[in-house]
């Protein structure tokens, strides 16, 4: 709850700092430039953490074409071993592609567990010089964090979710009016088939095993100063 109430904190001061349309929708330019902002960040964050350094990578690219297969099977993005191309789709909302990308990115430079690839993409993005990144990343961390919360006391839930400036619940809605246009058989039978894929890896909680980055999230929030 703690941290929760501290995701919320962050996103509310940086909500109104992003560019948005006319409609109050993130407004987050070309993947193109945000994936350059990405491979920036990274390369920032690898003279603090050498781990996450990893080998120098092309930019992640759009999927067009595929984009609406991806989201008809319940998939943001993939990487590519064979070739080392990173993808996301075109239906990825503004606000979730910063972090989506930073996510798909860590594959490339050698992680493999999905909680250590969204660990990865939230540093990235916290500590990035551009509003868009750090949003996308405590938005995230908002919602990961939220739904660890609900899990456990959904009233203390809802009222961290109450605390959100109207911005980023506006943000919410556009997320979740975009998911609900790609549910159906499809999105079930795509989600299982990723579950196994996951679990085939090594993981064996499968999808849920992005969730697990909030157990890192919280070690990090908490770790004492050295």
């Amino acid at each position: 709850e703690e941290y929760t109430a501290y995701s919320v904190e962050q996103v509310n001061a940086l909500a109104s700092s992003v560019p948005r349309d006319e409609k109050g929708d993130c407004d987050f330019g070309s993947v193109r430039d945000l994936s350059r902002q990405v491979r920036a960040d990274y390369a920032a964050l690898g003279q603090e953490i050498p781990a996450l350094a990893g080998p120098k990578t092309g930019l992640v690219k759009e999927s067009l074409l595929g984009g609406r297969i991806m989201s008809l099977v319940d998939l943001a993005g993939y990487f590519f071993p064979w070739t080392g191309e990173s993808v996301i789709s075109s239906d990825v909302v503004d606000s979730h592609r910063p972090f989506d990308l930073a996510h798909e990115a860590a594959h490339a430079r050698g992680l493999g567990p999905e909680a250590e690839c969204n660990f990865a993409a939230f540093l990235s993005c916290a500590g990035s010089e551009d509003a868009r990144m750090r949003y996308s990343a405590w938005l995230l961390s908002y919602i990961y964090s939220g739904n660890a919360l609900y899990a456990q006391d959904r009233d203390r839930s809802r009222a961290q979710y109450a605390a959100l400036c109207d911005e980023a619940k506006h943000d919410l809605t556009v997320l979740n009016e975009s998911l609900k246009r790609f549910e159906g058989p499809l999105s079930q039978a795509g989600s299982a088939v990723n579950n196994a894929l996951i679990q085939a890896t090594g993981q064996p909680d499968g999808v849920r095993s992005y969730g697990r980055v909030v157990d890192l999230l919280l070690a990090y929030y908490y770790a004492p100063a050295e």
